[in-house]
């Protein structure tokens, strides 16, 4: 039994990544061939029993096998997936769809609020956010259908928190310190904000949050996602409420330096093989892991420099993602 890792991300994260796939998966027996995006397997395609992708991968392999991850081309609108959290038990953020401008002009008063944000469908990073205020409404063009509205969770509190999963195992949790999004409020609207982009730490997650987590993470793997992510951000009563999940394309060059998520990476490949496809459970034969075992060492050297190559780039990217923050962001604007 051999899976695919279909691999489009930078090699100094990703590889450490797969390395800890591929030896988790070798103590039973199953192979990994790490492929780059663009590029062919070694056999045919249905010489492999699934594909797990890092990143996006193009819509006409799931013609050909059984594949986890996200498309461009089958992005879940966001009335869809959060429709899907609130069904799965995921306390999450207030919103409405609006089929015109009086009915949006509406919202401000049942939401009892003077800032509103615009959350587009098939957008990422921040690119599709808008918050703007009642008298800017009107300059605003959305798609009724699948474009969200909604208030601030919290107006004083910007962090962001960030559960990762593959199927209902959980990855890893984690949080980042990110202004209230009205301090980038210029002249009463502003487009593209991003999420994430401040300092970020390990955060552990609330047994509750975590079940209902869970059975949203095994529904997104009957719809053939992978590794995903929810975000959330604090209320002013100290609770949590989700604001949307990431079902593919999830970054992986911070979380990937720590080996709780690399493990528990590899073990959620591993139980959805075993519960989809039949995988083996037992370990191989001695023979056979020793084998394996004499393989992964060899590629030993080649991941310790990827690894340190990784630290570097983080740091790099860390420095940007701090200068990018407001002068005003400091200790005291967000819990």
């Amino acid at each position: 039994m051999d899976l695919i890792v279909l691999d489009g991300r930078d090699r100094r994260e990703s590889e450490p990544l797969i390395a800890g796939i591929a030896s988790h998966l070798g103590t039973f027996g199953i192979g990994v061939e790490r492929v780059r995006l663009g590029r062919r397997p070694r056999r045919p395609y249905d010489a492999y029993v699934a594909l797990i992708a890092t990143r996006d991968l193009p819509a006409e392999l799931r013609d050909r096998l059984d594949c986890y991850g996200g498309s461009q081309s089958r992005i879940r609108s966001r009335p869809t997936t959060l429709d899907w959290l609130r069904e799965s038990g995921v306390p999450t953020m207030r919103w409405s769809l609006a089929r015109d401008l009086p009915e949006l002009l509406g919202l401000f008063e049942r939401w009892r609020t003077d800032r509103i944000l615009l959350k587009r469908s098939e957008t990422f990073g921040g690119k599709g956010v808008t918050m703007f205020t009642r008298d800017r409404a009107p300059e605003l063009v959305w798609d009724a259908r699948k474009d969200v509205f909604c208030p601030e969770v919290d107006p004083d509190d910007g962090d962001v928190y960030k559960l990762e999963l593959f199927g209902p195992t959980v990855l890893f949790g984690w949080t980042s310190r990110v202004p209230p999004a009205r301090s980038r409020l210029e002249d009463g609207i502003t487009s593209g904000l991003p999420g994430a982009y401040g300092a970020r730490a390990p955060f552990v997650w609330p047994e509750a949050i975590v079940r209902a987590a869970r059975v949203f993470g095994e529904r997104a793997l009957d719809h053939g996602h992978g590794h995903i992510s929810l975000d959330f951000m604090r209320t002013r009563t100290g609770g949590f409420e989700a604001i949307e999940a990431n079902l593919g394309n999830v970054a992986l060059w911070w979380t990937t330096q720590f080996r709780e998520f690399r493990r528990n990476f590899a073990r959620a490949v591993h139980r959805t093989l075993v519960e989809r496809h039949g995988a083996p459970e037992r370990p191989a034969p001695a023979p056979t892991r020793l084998r394996h075992r004499l393989s992964m060492a060899m590629q030993g050297p080649k991941i310790l420099v990827r690894i340190a190559q990784a630290a570097h780039r983080r740091r790099q990217i860390s420095r940007a993602l701090a200068r990018a923050l407001p002068a005003s962001s400091g200790p005291g604007v967000s819990r």
